[in-house]
């Protein structure tokens, strides 16, 4: 999950944050990334099949920027060279 924040007038990025989740011990290729005795100190970075995760990112902004265009995307890796958009989001947020 990717999320970006670009001043709107002039479309440079001034925030963002990335967040990835992987299968424990397979990176992108399919190739173990951690033998079987790392395993074990290990967290779950694996998104749950048929529920929904909730992210906080606190952004800060700098000072002066009013109008701000926010874009947050979701992307499926499924194996190396082939990924999917799950949700893409575009919103502009004014501060007054």
């Amino acid at each position: 999950m990717e999320v970006i924040a670009k001043d709107n007038a002039s479309g440079k990025v001034i925030w963002s944050q990335k967040k990835e989740y992987f299968e424990p011990g397979l990176d992108l290729d399919g190739d173990r990334r951690y033998g079987a005795w790392q395993m074990k100190d290990i967290l779950d970075f694996t998104l749950p099949p048929r529920r929904t995760t909730t992210e906080k990112y606190y952004a800060v902004f700098p000072e002066g920027a009013n109008k701000i265009d926010l874009e947050v995307k979701v992307v499926y890796f499924h194996k190396a060279g082939t990924e999917f958009v799950v949700h893409h989001d575009k919103r502009t947020l004014e501060y007054k």
